[in-house]
């Protein structure tokens, strides 16, 4: 009985810390015309493809969208 006390109140001590891995990457692109898109994912490809994507749907054909910068936030 003694064990499982200790683990329920282990497992109570657990959940109420803050998830580590909540951290998100933002990252954001920009194209010559002045479009931009922003991405935020867990991990760095992704908000970079987020990013570049957002940015492309508003940038005219022919224009390229480069990541201007991404920080772990």
């Amino acid at each position: 009985m003694r064990t499982i006390i200790i683990s329920l109140l282990a497992l109570g001590a657990v959940s109420l810390m803050p998830a580590a891995a909540s951290a998100e990457w933002y990252c954001k692109a920009q194209s010559s015309t002045g479009t931009w898109g922003e991405g935020w994912a867990p991990a760095n490809a992704s908000a970079r493809a987020l990013a570049l994507t957002e940015c492309a749907v508003h940038t005219p054909r022919g224009r390229v969208c480069l990541i201007t910068g991404c920080i772990l936030g």
